[in-house]
C-alpha cells in the first residue's frame, strides 16, 4: 500500500499542475533521433490556418489593420494553448511533442533503471545510495508538486531544445507582445520576461535562471510581431474594391527562421542555484563513465566558442544582475584522462537512451 504522504502528495499534484520545466541538452546529446522540424512546420502550418480562418470570418470592414493583426494574434495563441489560462504552463503542442512524438524516435530521454533521467534529477543518486524506490518516488512526486518537470530534447532547426523551448516561444512570446504595449515597448517585455524566469517559470521553482528560455520567449515575441503587416510578415492584411477585408498568408512558417544556438542549454548556459549546481556535479561525476564515453563521439561537433546573440537584445541586465552562468560541463577535465574505474559494463549500464513521455507530457490543463 502506498505511504500516506504520498498517497497525499499524489492528489495535490493532479490539483496542482507543473509550472516549469528544465532540459537537459548534455546526456544522451548524439543519441539518434528523427529531426522534428518537418513535422512541426506541419503542425504550426495548420494552426496558423486554423486561426487565419476564424480571424477572417470575426473581422468587420470597420475594423483597423492594427486591430485585425492583434485578433488574429490572440486567436493564433488560443490555438495552442486554449480559451482559459491555467496555472499549468504546458502548451498542448509540448504534450503532443512529449506524448507522440517521443516515442516515435524524435527525443530520447535517458533512463536509469526504468526510470526517466536527466541532469537535474535528485532520486539517482538515492537509487545509488541503496535508499530504495521509495525515496525515487517521493522525489519524483515533491519535485512535480512543486512545478519541476523535464523536458525531452528534439533537433530543431539544427539545434537540440526541449519541448518547454516551444511554450516559451509562443506562449511567452504572445505575453511579450502584449507586454510591448502591441510591439511598441520591445524593453518593458524583456523586463517582464526577465522578472519570470526569476520566478515561477526558473530560479524560484527549479532552481535555474535559463538564458535559453529568454532567447526562445524573445524569439516568440518577433514571430508575434511580424506575424502580420509588412513584407517580413507571415500574413498580410488586403482590403478589396467591394470592401471585404482579406487575410492571406505570404510565406510559410519554419521554425528554422527563429530557432537559434541560444536555446541550447549546452551552449547558452544557465545560472543555478547553489542546490542545483550540487545536483549537476553529482550527475556528471555518478554517470561519468556514460557521459565521457558519448562526449569522445560528439565533442568536435560543438563549437569551442558558440556564436550566440548578446545577451543583452533578450535580457534586462540589471534584473539579471549576480545571474551569471554556471559552467560546470569542463568535460575535458571531466574525461581526459577517462575515469579509471569505467569499463564496458559501466559505459552500457550507466544509462540507456529512450524516447518516451517524460512528466512534462502527462500534464493536464
Amino acid at each position: 500500500m502506498m505511504p500516506l504522504f504520498l498517497l497525499l502528495t499524489s492528489g495535490l499534484v493532479q490539483l496542482a499542475p507543473a509550472i516549469a520545466m528544465e532540459t537537459d541538452q548534455l546526456t544522451c546529446r548524439k543519441a539518434e533521433r528523427t529531426d522534428a522540424t518537418a513535422i512541426l512546420n506541419q503542425l504550426v502550418g495548420r494552426q496558423l490556418e486554423f486561426a487565419r480562418r476564424q480571424t477572417q470570418s470575426e473581422v468587420d470592414t470597420s475594423w483597423s489593420d492594427a486591430k485585425i493583426g492583434d485578433r488574429f494574434r490572440q486567436r493564433v495563441r488560443e490555438r495552442f494553448k486554449g480559451l482559459k489560462r491555467t496555472l499549468n504552463a504546458t502548451l498542448m503542442i509540448e504534450r503532443w511533442m512529449e506524448n507522440t512524438l517521443a516515442p516515435l524516435g524524435y527525443a530520447t530521454m535517458p533512463r536509469y533503471r526504468g526510470r526517466h533521467l536527466h541532469l537535474y534529477d535528485r532520486y539517482p543518486r538515492h537509487l545509488r545510495a541503496g535508499e530504495g524506490l521509495v525515496s525515487a518516488a517521493v522525489f519524483s512526486y515533491t519535485d512535480t508538486f512543486l512545478g519541476y518537470t523535464s523536458a525531452n530534447s528534439f533537433s530543431v532547426g539544427g539545434v537540440l531544445i526541449g519541448s518547454d523551448k516551444i511554450g516559451h516561444f509562443i506562449d511567452q512570446g504572445y505575453d511579450y507582445w502584449l507586454k510591448s504595449d502591441h510591439g511598441r515597448d520591445e524593453a518593458a517585455a524583456i523586463r517582464f520576461g526577465t522578472g519570470t524566469e526569476l520566478g515561477s517559470f526558473g530560479l524560484a521553482t527549479t532552481g535555474v535562471f535559463s538564458y535559453g528560455d529568454l532567447a526562445a520567449n524573445h524569439a516568440g515575441y518577433v514571430f508575434f510581431k511580424n506575424l502580420v503587416g509588412d513584407e517580413r510578415a507571415l500574413y498580410s492584411i488586403y482590403r478589396t474594391y467591394s470592401g471585404r477585408v482579406r487575410i492571406l498568408g505570404s510565406r510559410s512558417f519554419d521554425w528554422a527562421d527563429y530557432v537559434t544556438p541560444d536555446w541550447d542549454e549546452l551552449q547558452n548556459l544557465s545560472h543555478y542555484t547553489n542546490e542545483v549546481s550540487q545536483m549537476v556535479r553529482e550527475h556528471l561525476i555518478g554517470f561519468s563513465c556514460r557521459i565521457c564515453h558519448e562526449y569522445a563521439q560528439w565533442r568536435g561537433s560543438l563549437p569551442v566558442t558558440p556564436r550566440l546573440l548578446p545577451k543583452e537584445s533578450y535580457v534586462d541586465a540589471g534584473l539579471a544582475a549576480g545571474m551569471t552562468p554556471t559552467d560546470l560541463f569542463r568535460l575535458d577535465e571531466l574525461c581526459s584522462p577517462a575515469p579509471a574505474r569505467c569499463a564496458q559494463e559501466d559505459v552500457q549500464t550507466d544509462y540507456s537512451c529512450e524516447g518516451g513521455p517524460s512528466l512534462a507530457g502527462r500534464s493536464s490543463d
